[in-house]
């Protein structure tokens, strides 16, 4: 409702909508070319529930199934016979160990940081 009014003159503002995405970049790893998109702007919430769910794990495919499950939008990863592995809790256990834990670990930082200028430079 508040964007219709907007777009039609009413009303000066309307709330910012803060859902990006993470595209990550492997170009300058072994990974290079692989593209993993994955959600950024998530809420304390939904780090709460994650980071719980991680505590209870005891294997990296029950942390790797997870993260997919929450936070993977999509990938173009493939298996050795070039058969596309879905962005999936499933998918995610067959991905390269490595490649899961530094999306993980790169996504984690993500989360965190607003990127600068913030002095509206």
């Amino acid at each position: 409702m508040a964007r219709a009014l907007y777009r039609a003159g009413v009303i000066d503002a309307v709330g910012y909508m803060p859902f990006n995405t993470l595209n990550l970049d492997f170009s300058k790893t072994r990974f290079a070319g692989a593209v993993v998109k994955c959600r950024l702007d998530v809420s304390i919430d939904e780090i709460d529930k994650y980071d719980a769910a991680l505590e209870a794990t005891t294997t990296a495919a029950e942390q790797y199934g997870i993260f997919a499950e929450m936070f993977l939008i999509e990938w173009n990863l493939e298996d050795a016979k070039g058969k596309s592995i879905p962005a999936t809790k499933a998918g995610a256990r067959l991905a390269p160990a490595a490649l899961m834990r530094w999306t993980m670990n790169t996504w984690r930082s993500a989360i965190w940081n607003v990127e600068a200028p913030l002095d509206g430079a």
